[in-house]
């Protein structure tokens, strides 16, 4: 107690049963009312019950974020074990199926056949690719989220605008966040919004990083009503960023990212 201090009286904070701190009230000039004691003792407990529920809250959102780091390390790892094992094992069958056709005494029902058997595995090489591609782009590994997006642009069956700044390389789990985010709302476009163009924007200003989607669909998106969008909701919630839906009916649909690098215990660049 400090000298000159007539009463006082101090109440400890427990959370999860270990003491977290204290909270205490004194007075120079008299005693203190009879029922500060009890007062005091009923805001310790809220505040210990608040400080509680923000240590869960925070211990959540860090549980949602590793898991969503794990499923990102296990695609690249898929989309690797598809590159370097089958892809290339049907490559080297394609190969060996051309030089057959090209030996000499190979009859002309057989060569026709190898030659149906070659598109045939052509095909699903190609496939392949693509089914690569869509769990996750080698691209985004190597090359960052503006390449990554450009890319993703080039194979949209629909018209894609884009307007991209982000130069610089972003913390891994934010490029594949952002790039799911915005390969998800383009295949929202695609499939559901009877959209005739799409608009990708992607910008990075100091530790702000945006990504927005936008069509001009029929609208009517809701995250309630479906799980894509729901799953794009939890992924950017997991990241310590927010999606903002905004799709009126007959409006189209504009589906936006936003992160602040800096306060996600990353950084960007």
């Amino acid at each position: 107690m400090s000298e000159g201090l007539v009463s006082g009286v101090a109440v400890p904070i427990y959370v999860a049963g270990r003491l977290w701190g204290f909270i205490a009230i004194g007075s120079v000039t008299g005693p203190l009312p009879a029922d500060v004691e009890r007062c005091l003792a009923e805001f310790t407990g809220l505040t210990a019950t608040a400080i509680a529920t923000a240590q869960s809250r925070a211990e959540i959102r860090a549980s949602r974020a590793r898991i969503v780091a794990a499923f990102d390390d296990a695609r690249k790892r898929l989309e690797r074990d598809l590159h370097d094992g089958a892809q290339q094992h049907l490559v080297s069958l394609a190969l060996r199926v051309a030089m057959l056709s090209d030996c000499p005494g190979v009859s002309d029902s057989m060569r026709n056949q190898l030659k149906e058997l070659s598109i045939g595995l052509d095909t699903v090489i190609g496939d392949l690719r693509e089914l690569a591609r869509g769990i996750h782009p080698a691209i985004l590994s190597q090359a960052g989220l503006e390449p990554a997006l450009r890319a993703l642009a080039a194979r949209s069956v629909l018209p894609v605008e884009l307007r991209l700044g982000v130069p610089d390389r972003l913390p891994t789990s934010i490029e594949s966040g952002a790039y799911y985010i915005a390969a998800e709302a383009l295949a929202n476009a695609t499939k559901h919004a009877h959209a005739t163009r799409v608009r990708i924007e992607a910008e990075l200003g100091g530790a702000m990083l945006r990504v927005a989607v936008i069509d001009d669909g029929i609208g009517g998106a809701d995250v309630r009503s479906g799980t894509g969008l729901l799953g794009l909701h939890d992924r950017a919630e997991a990241l310590g960023g927010r999606l903002s839906v905004l799709s009126p009916t007959g409006g189209g649909t504009h589906i936006q990212f936003d992160i602040d690098c800096a306060a996600t215990n990353v950084c960007c660049g």
